[in-house]
């Protein structure tokens, strides 16, 4: 993988498009995405982040969790992941689109000045028949913390990836849902290539590398 080599991440670059970015995926909201749709990034201080979508009637799960740290990269960029897709039950997936609707009013209503420190902010949309609301905030409300928990906990008993179903259980501790962690495969690890040069030169020695088609390079 290449990615130029610039200065460290920060937060303008720590967006939940980028971080879908860095899986893989188009985006945190998809134009190909049909009703209803569900989507969490769990984005804990320290562990890797996560995205769970849920789709459908019928519960179809996706769960993508990044194998290191988006926000320790230097810049944005493709990062190795570990994934399952799989079905949930029909009745969780509709309880979580009903918790999503509570959760996402009760973020709207004000509650005083506040700061929070480390734990595990989230982004959080729903696509249904009415469109697309979405909200971010760390889950010190009960509401969301219960939504939020509510998606790892049915995840994690959904999946049967060590690697994912580990970093559901990394990101339930920052809701105080506890669940076992089992030994896990690496994903196949990726190497960086930092490419110097003004960035005219940079952008054009990417892009023949890319013309050229050789396996393993994507541009980060």
């Amino acid at each position: 993988m290449l990615c130029p080599l610039e200065r460290s991440m920060n937060l303008d670059q720590y967006t939940p498009d980028a971080i879908c970015s860095s899986m893989g995926r188009p985006g945190f909201i998809e134009p190909t995405w049909a009703p209803p749709t569900l989507r969490l990034v769990l984005k804990p201080s320290f562990h890797p982040e996560v995205c769970v979508t849920v789709a459908g009637n019928d519960g179809e799960l996706s769960v993508v969790a990044l194998a290191e740290s988006f926000w320790r990269q230097s810049v944005p960029c493709v990062l190795p992941t570990f994934r399952e897709r799989t079905f949930l039950a029909a009745l969780d997936a509709q309880r979580m689109y009903s918790d999503f609707s509570t959760a996402f009013a009760a973020d709207q209503a004000p509650d005083g000045r506040m700061v929070c420190i480390d734990g595990m902010p989230v982004n959080c949309c729903l696509l249904d028949d009415a469109g697309v609301r979405q909200f971010a905030c760390n889950p010190y409300r009960p509401v969301v913390s219960a939504l939020v928990l509510s998606v790892i906990h049915a995840a994690w008993h959904s999946c049967k990836n060590p690697g994912v179903r580990n970093a559901l259980a990394d990101c339930g501790q920052y809701v105080r849902l506890e669940l076992p962690r089992e030994p896990a495969a690496a994903p196949p690890r990726m190497f960086r290539i930092a490419v110097l040069g003004t960035p005219d030169n940079r952008e054009a020695f990417l892009e023949e590398l890319q013309e050229r088609g050789r396996p393993g390079i994507t541009n980060g």
